[in-house]
C-alpha cells in the first residue's frame, strides 16, 4: 500500500513511501543512492489498521516481499529514453541498514545470518589465500624488486577500479582477464565503453558509481554510493548565471621560463616494473595513463603550462600492450603518438609537452598599424611589451630579453616561449583598435567567455564526507562533460591528493559555483585551461601564474571623464590582489586609442577586477535600469576539512 511519496533532492524522482516505520528515517534514493529523509506531508495521517477477523496459515499470510524487478538497479540514462518525467522508485525500510523493524520471519532471520557469516569466512579465506599466492610466491632466481608487481584477476567488471598503491590490482571493463601461470606478470584489457579509473585510497573507501568492485582474489562485491546526508544538502539557485570564477588562463606561463617541474627526487626506477600481458583496447588516453601510473604507484599530472587540451589528446582512444616489457615500454607507446614526453619526480609522474628551449631568439615585429610612423607610440609599444609579458625576464629585470624599437617595427630578442606571448599581446591590441590580427588563433573573448556555456552547467550532486577527491572530480565531469584535472605536484606540498576525502553537495548549481565550494574550503582554487578543461590546484600556485586580460572601460568613462581617477578606484578596491607599485606584480596599462586597460594580473586579481567593474556599472546605471534586490540563494555546500 502506498502511503505518500517524497522526492529526491538529488535526482529529483518521486520515491515511494510502503510503510510507516519509514517516517522519519533517512533512506537511500534507489536511483541516485542520495539519502532522503522520510517526511510525512502535512496533514497526512496514517491509516487505520484493521484487526483480521480469523487467524490464516504463516504461508498465505506472510509479508509480501519486493520484487526482483523492484531490487534491481536503476538503468542508465542512455537505456532510459527520452521521458520527460523521472521513473518513479519505491522506498522500503532495511533493517540490515538503518536499524529498522523487520520484515521477514525469524526463522529466516537466523538463516540470513548464518549464510553471512559462512559468506564472510568463505571471503576471508579467499582474500588469505590471494595475498599469500601474491606476497609468497616469488622467483628464487630473480631480482626482489622495491615495488610489489602489478597482478590481474579474472572478471568482466562493469567499470575501472585501480588503487594507488603498487600492490593492489588494475582492473579495466569488458574483456575477461585471465591471470597468469607465472609469477611477475600481468595482464589487464580496457575496453572503449569503460569510464576513468576510481583512486582508492584505502580499503572500504566507497566508489562514486554503482558498479562491481574485484578484489584481489577476483571475488566481486556491490560497489557503494557515497552520498551526504539530506540535512546538508541546499535548494536550488535562483540565478542561473553563473558568478564570476577562478579567472581563465589562455595561455599559462609559469614562474620557470622552462616549465619544467620541481626539483624533486627521481622515481622513474618504478616504473620498471614488468607488465608482460598488459593491454589496452580502444581506451582513453587518460585513462591508459592512470593505469599505468597507479601501477607504478604513482600519482598522475599533466604540466599544462607545456601542452595544451588538443596536444595532449586525453580524450583519444588508444591500442597498446607489451607482451615481455615494462610499465615505462607502455607509458612510452601511449605518448608517442603525440610526441609527449614524461618525468617521475617524487611520487608523482608528470606528462609534458616538447619543453621549450630558455635559448633566446631574435624576431622582428612589424607594427605600422599600431603606431602609425610616430617615434613615441613605438617607444610606448615597446614598454608596453616588456610590461605586459614576462616582466622577469628581461634585461632590465636581470633576464636574457631584450627590445629595439625601429621607425614601424620592434626588434626583440627572447625565448621562443616568450615571442609567441609578445605576438599574441600584439594581436590582441589590434582587436582591441578595431583592426584584424595576424593569427587566426587570436580572439578577444576571454578564456572565462569561452568556458562559460560549460561553467554554467547545473550541477546535483550529494557526496558524503571522505569521499576521494578524484570519484567527485569523476562525477562532475560526467556530469558537466567536461575535463578536470589535479595538479599533483602543488597538491602534494599540502599534504593533498587525488585520495584527499572531500564532501560536497548541491542542487542545481552551477558547475562554476560548485567547484569553488570544493576548493575554497581546502586553500585549493581552480582554474580554466580551454572551455572544457579545467585544473584543481592550490591557491599558492594560481596567484605564481600571472597572464593579461583586456577589459573596456568606455562604458565608465562618458562625458570625457579621464581614465586616471577610474583606474586609481580600481586599484584600491583590488589591493589584495597586488600590484607592482605597492609590492606586488599587476600591471595594468591604459591604452588610450582603444579605451580598453591591458592587465596582467593572476586569476584572484583578476576576478576582482571583474567584480569591481560590475558593481561599478550597476551603481552608474540610472535607477529604473539596476537589478532588483532578491534574496541570496543557497550556494553548494562543502564538507570543511578537519583540523589536525
Amino acid at each position: 500500500m502506498e502511503l505518500f511519496t517524497v522526492p529526491c533532492i538529488t535526482c529529483r524522482a518521486k520515491i515511494k513511501v510502503r510503510h510507516v516505520s519509514a517516517i522519519g528515517q533517512i533512506l537511500a534514493c534507489p536511483r541516485c543512492g542520495g539519502m532522503v529523509q522520510i517526511i510525512a506531508p502535512e496533514g497526512w495521517k496514517p491509516p487505520v489498521e484493521t484487526a483480521p477477523t480469523k487467524h490464516e496459515p504463516a504461508t498465505t499470510n506472510s509479508p509480501t516481499r519486493p520484487t526482483p524487478a523492484q531490487n534491481e538497479a536503476p538503468k542508465p540514462a542512455a537505456e532510459a529514453g527520452n521521458a520527460t518525467t523521472p521513473p518513479t522508485y519505491i522506498a522500503e525500510p532495511v533493517a540490515d541498514e538503518i536499524g529498522m523493524p523487520s520484515l521477514v520471519s525469524p526463522h529466516e532471520q537466523r538463516m540470513r545470518r548464518r549464510i553471512l557469516l559462512i559468506g564472510g569466512a568463505a571471503a576471508a579465506l579467499v582474500v588469505a589465500s590471494g595475498l599469500w599466492s601474491t606476497l609468497g610466491e616469488t622467483d628464487k632466481d630473480a631480482e626482489p624488486l622495491t615495488e610489489a608487481a602489478p597482478t590481474a584477476t579474472t572478471s568482466a567488471t562493469s567499470r575501472k577500479i585501480v588503487s594507488s598503491t603498487p600492490s593492489t590490482t588494475a582492473l579495466a571493463k569488458s574483456t575477461a582477464v585471465t591471470k597468469p601461470a607465472g609469477a611477475g606478470t600481468s595482464i589487464a584489457v580496457a575496453s572503449a565503453t569503460s569510464s576513468r579509473p576510481s583512486i582508492l585510497a584505502l580499503a572500504g573507501t566507497p566508489s562514486a558509481t554503482a558498479g562491481t568492485a574485484v578484489a584481489a582474489s577476483g571475488t566481486s562485491r556491490p560497489a557503494a554510493t557515497p552520498t551526504m546526508p539530506l540535512s546538508t544538502a541546499v535548494a536550488a539557485t535562483s540565478d542561473p548565471k553563473p558568478p564570476i570564477p577562478n579567472p581563465p588562463m589562455a595561455t599559462k606561463p609559469t614562474p620557470s621560463a622552462t616549465g619544467a617541474p620541481p626539483a624533486l627526487a627521481d622515481s622513474s626506477a618504478k616504473l620498471q616494473q614488468p607488465a608482460a600481458g598488459l593491454r589496452f583496447v580502444q581506451t582513453s588516453r587518460r585513462d591508459a595513463l592512470e593505469i599505468v601510473a597507479q601501477l607504478a604507484g604513482l600519482a598522475l599530472d599533466v604540466n599544462w603550462d607545456t601542452l595544451t587540451p588538443a596536444d595532449a589528446g586525453l580524450k583519444e582512444k588508444v591500442d597498446a600492450a607489451t607482451t615481455e616489457g615494462t610499465l615505462r615500454d607502455l607509458l612510452e607507446q601511449l605518448l608517442a603518438p603525440k610526441k609527449l614526453l614524461w618525468a617521475a619526480r617524487g611520487n608523482v609522474l608528470t606528462i609534458q609537452g616538447s619543453v621549450p628551449t630558455p635559448t633566446p631568439v631574435q624576431a622582428e615585429y612589424a607594427v605600422g598599424d599600431l603606431i602609425g610612423g610616430d617615434a613615441a607610440q613605438t617607444a610606448a609599444l615597446a614598454e608596453m611589451v616588456q610590461s605586459l609579458v614576462e616582466p622577469e625576464t628581461w634585461t632590465r629585470a636581470g633576464g636574457v630579453g631584450n627590445v629595439l624599437a625601429a621607425d614601424s617595427a620592434l626588434t626583440v630578442t627572447q625565448s621562443p616561449r616568450v615571442q609567441l606571448e609578445i605576438a599574441a599581446l600584439l594581436d590582441r591590441l589590434r582587436l582591441a583598435r578595431g583592426k584584424s590580427a595576424q593569427s587566426s588563433q587570436t580572439t578577444s573573448a576571454s578564456a572565462f567567455g569561452l568556458a562559460g556555456t560549460k561553467l554554467g552547467t547545473p550541477i546535483s550532486m550529494n557526496f558524503r564526507p571522505a569521499v576521494p577527491l578524484s570519484v567527485v572530480l569523476a562525477r562532475l565531469e560526467a556530469l558537466a562533460d567536461v575535463t578536470l584535472t589535479i595538479d599533483a605536484v602543488a597538491l602534494a606540498e599540502q599534504g593533498a591528493s587525488g585520495t584527499t576525502p572531500v564532501g560536497i553537495a548541491a542542487d542545481k548549481h552551477p558547475l562554476a559555483q560548485v567547484l569553488t565550494a570544493l576548493c575554497e574550503p581546502r586553500g585549493w582554487a581552480w582554474r580554466i585551461i580551454d572551455a572544457a578543461t579545467f585544473e584543481i590546484t592550490t591557491q599558492d600556485a594560481m596567484r605564481s601564474r600571472a597572464y593579461l586580460e583586456v577589459y573596456d572601460l568606455r562604458p565608465l568613462l562618458v562625458d570625457g571623464a579621464r581614465p586616471e581617477p577610474l583606474i586609481a578606484r580600481l586599484k584600491a578596491q583590488t589591493a589584495a590582489a597586488g600590484w607592482l607599485e605597492t609590492g606586488g606584480s599587476g600591471v595594468l596599462i591604459f591604452d588610450a586609442a582603444s579605451g580598453r586597460a591591458f592587465v596582467r594580473q593572476h586569476q584572484s586579481g583578476h576576478r576582482r577586477i571583474e567584480q569591481f567593474l560590475v558593481d561599478t556599472t550597476a551603481a552608474s546605471a540610472p535607477p529604473a535600469a539596476r537589478p532588483s534586490a532578491s534574496s541570496t540563494a543557497p550556494k553548494p555546500t562543502a564538507t570543511p576539512p578537519k583540523s589536525p
